[in-house]
């Protein structure tokens, strides 16, 4: 009886674990609403019609920014690409770094660049 307790419990968490991963690797998509690179912030709107909102996020030294020529944007929050209305997609940490962008790019992203 208890080996099989472990053996659900183990399963549970194995299952619980897998899904987290895979939602970190989820790409979003959105429109930009208002950058500031002062704070760090991107407000993105998120979803579509009555289901859209915009949602602010977190910016860090180690998040990762491509242009639509699939290039680094090494200016990140200051680069001129990100203004109102651009249309991105863009990966969270997990946990505590859930409203983080690790990764944000001005194109659909398919392979890695």
């Amino acid at each position: 009886m208890w080996r099989m307790l472990v053996c659900v419990a183990v399963g549970v968490a194995l299952v619980t674990g897998g899904t987290a991963v895979a939602q970190q690797d989820k790409d979003m998509h959105g429109k930009i609403v208002k950058v500031n690179p002062d704070k760090n912030t991107v407000t993105i709107k998120v979803g579509e019609g009555k289901e859209a909102k915009e949602v602010d996020y977190k910016v860090a030294a180690t998040t990762k920014f491509w242009g639509a020529d699939k290039q680094t944007l090494t200016e990140g929050l200051k680069s001129k690409n990100l203004k109102e209305g651009t249309e991105v997609w863009f990966r969270t940490g997990t946990g505590g770094e859930a409203m983080t962008i690790t990764e944000l790019r001005l194109f659909k992203p398919g392979k890695q660049p």
